[in-house]
């Protein structure tokens, strides 16, 4: 028993961190998109904004593909990523200030938000709740379409069952009622 009580804690200063880190990557990531706004909305051009897009492409591409469970199967790599998402997106809201400052936004302070509700609402993005249900849809669509394939070639397991412990876009966005 006290054996598995050390492992429980290693497993929760694991998640912890790993969740403390998604949380701050996120948040800098939301502030560069609203930063990279701005900087359009002043007359930004496309030359100026090449490497600031790669650079969040590059945060993002970090934070999105490392799932909820990935602490606990390989947390150096895990941290590590999320680290350069950090550093990508840390990266690019330099390069926006220095863009803001030219086109005499200097002053420009992105919203400040505690919630990704908040930093969606932020963002006005046109019809939110049709956009989440097609892509859950889509999704849903996707996945029935391997699974026919799958059973005809004697690779689909009946019996698995995703675990419902680990959280995706799909469960926490799909699972629940949609808001606009």
């Amino acid at each position: 028993m006290k054996d598995e009580a050390k492992y429980q804690a290693i497993v929760k200063q694991m998640k912890d961190r790993a969740e403390d880190l998604r949380w701050k990557s996120g948040t800098l990531l939301a502030k560069a998109h609203l930063e990279a706004g701005k900087a359009w909305e002043v007359g930004a051009t496309e030359k100026e904004m090449k490497p600031v897009l790669q650079n969040i492409r590059a945060s993002y591409w970090r934070f999105n593909s490392l799932n909820r469970g990935a602490y606990f199967h390989n947390p150096q790599e895990t941290l590590g990523e999320f680290a350069n998402s950090i550093r990508y997106a840390e990266e690019a809201r330099v390069q926006l200030r220095k863009i803001l400052a030219k086109h005499g936004a200097a002053n420009y302070v992105a919203p400040k938000f505690d919630t990704k509700e908040q930093a969606m609402a932020l963002l006005k993005l046109p019809n939110r709740a049709a956009a989440t249900k097609a892509k859950c849809r889509s999704i849903e669509v996707d996945s029935a379409r391997w699974v026919v394939p799958s059973k005809k070639n004697g690779t689909y397991d009946k019996n698995y069952v995703a675990p419902d412990a680990v959280e995706t876009w799909y469960t926490r966005e799909c699972r629940k009622p949609v808001k606009g």
